[in-house]
């Protein structure tokens, strides 16, 4: 593994969602849109105004 990969996966992010709750995820863990399948994508939470 990579030395990039591995200092990505010990960081972390704040995200915020549209009701102000605050999540602690794996920088890693974060994808663009364009990057997910289909499948992917049904199961992520829908952006605000989207529902």
């Amino acid at each position: 593994m990579s030395d990039e990969k591995q200092n990505q996966e010990k960081k972390y992010v704040y995200v915020k969602d549209a009701e102000n709750n605050l999540y602690v995820c794996k920088l890693s863990d974060l994808k663009k849109p364009d990057e997910l399948s289909e499948e992917e994508k049904e199961l992520c939470m829908k952006p605000p105004g989207d529902a």
